[in-house]
């Protein structure tokens, strides 16, 4: 059996085990009409009638959704294109069976116990279930989705923390996600000038191109002080972290406090805890490229 109609049964098994919240839902729709059931001296037959539509609705919808999926899955293997049913689709094919679920019930009572519903009470079933419905719907939509971004999330854990060997087998991060506006994208670590600490967030200034640009990242500095390189990346304050190729003077503000100056023309201040270990690194940086400018 291929993997799609395997997961097809999955899915379907998941809605048989929602089967049972129909009889306890008819159950709560009883209560609600006991009183005229006990005037009539009918309460064994509105038992029963409440088992009836509690069982024959959500079964059939069950079976509108199988069929719905069913025609999907084939439809994507015939044509080799795939798409997602929305929330609404399946509300529209939750009705339907609502529906034919209610209409079934009608026939079985009218069969078995001579009872008739009038037009009201099938609107009146229709409302209450189309309510129920949806309120499920929303419930599951919400809990899938909740789902689908934790499973996200981890996957871009692991692409943050899938990496490169250095150093003696200890890894480090090459690609990070971060945040544009409504935009998710990857940035390679070495297209990255810095990182700054700011109001809760973490900012990140990179190149694309001849471009320069300003994103979030949802790690903290601390946190990635341990992920990043450090022969690529120096920790500058409590705040800030920047690529050591990117720097290119350190220099002394008005108030003697000490800026390395980035390629990117940002100046970030120098820790006194960091000095001597920044400028031991940028010396590295210097031997290695002497068009580097250093000025202490």
């Amino acid at each position: 059996m291929r993997e799609e109609w395997k997961n097809f049964w999955r899915q379907w098994a998941k809605r048989l085990w929602h089967v049972p919240l129909g009889p306890l839902i008819a159950f709560g729709f009883l209560l609600m009409a006991f009183p005229q059931w006990l005037r009539g001296g009918m309460r064994l037959t509105g038992l029963m009638i409440s088992a009836v539509y509690g069982l024959a609705i959500p079964i059939m919808i069950a079976l509108c959704f199988a069929a719905a999926y069913g025609a999907r899955l084939q439809i994507e293997l015939k044509t080799g294109y795939s798409f997602k049913v929305s929330t609404p689709i399946n509300i529209l094919i939750d009705v339907v069976g609502l529906a034919m679920g209610v209409l079934l019930g009608m026939t079985i009572t009218r069969a078995t116990l001579g009872q008739t519903a009038t037009g009201v009470q099938f609107l009146i079933s229709m409302i209450f279930g189309g309510w129920v419905i949806v309120a499920f719907s929303f419930y599951f939509a919400y809990k899938r989705a909740k789902e689908e971004a934790l499973a996200l999330r981890e996957k871009l854990r692991a692409f943050e923390t899938g990496l490169a060997e250095r150093d003696g087998g200890r890894r480090y991060i090459r690609r990070l996600a971060v945040k544009q506006g409504v935009k998710l994208r990857v940035v390679e670590t070495e297209d990255v000038f810095c990182f700054v600490s700011r109001d809760h967030y973490t900012l990140v200034y990179f190149r694309d191109g001849q471009n320069q640009y300003e994103a979030i990242c949802d790690l903290s500095i601390t946190r990635l002080d341990e992920l990043l390189d450090p022969a690529v990346y120096q920790r500058l304050h409590r705040n800030s972290i920047a690529r050591i190729s990117a720097m290119v003077a350190l220099s002394r503000s008005g108030q003697d406090e000490l800026m390395a100056e980035l390629s990117n023309g940002m100046k970030l201040p120098v820790s006194r805890s960091r000095r001597k270990i920044l400028r031991e690194a940028l010396r590295k940086v210097a031997d290695t490229a002497p068009r580097g400018v250093l000025k202490e």
